[in-house]
């Protein structure tokens, strides 16, 4: 599992975007599994699922990403998971990370810093 906090300004919907780009647009596997916008007004967070395949790994990784977007700041935080292999031992070949590592990556290029 790999986790990465990030805090920028970008608006919420804008960060969305960027971040699709990155995972959707620039994949041939990457896909949206879930998306919903929970909140009001004044506090909002977006909850967004992707799913990838990765050959290396084998298998399918997924990355979950809050954004939530409150006074004025976009708060983020992506979660990759399931890049690893076997039941005891859970060897990865380091699929979580760099999953993740293209929401840091786009995100950073916007002026968002992790946290």
């Amino acid at each position: 599992m790999a986790t990465f906090k990030m805090v920028g300004t970008l608006p919420m919907h804008e960060t969305r975007q960027k971040i699709d780009q990155s995972v959707v647009g620039g994949s041939v596997t990457g896909q949206v599994l879930f998306q919903n916008v929970y909140g009001g007004t004044d506090h909002k967070v977006m909850v967004v699922v992707y799913e990838k395949y990765y050959y290396r790994a084998a298998n399918r990784v997924s990355l979950t990403v809050v954004i939530e977007e409150k006074d004025g700041e976009t708060f983020v935080d992506a979660t990759s998971t399931g890049g690893g292999q076997g039941i005891i031992f859970r060897f990865s070949w380091g699929a979580e990370t760099s999953f993740a590592k293209i929401v840091v990556n786009t995100l950073t290029s916007t002026g968002f810093r992790l946290v």
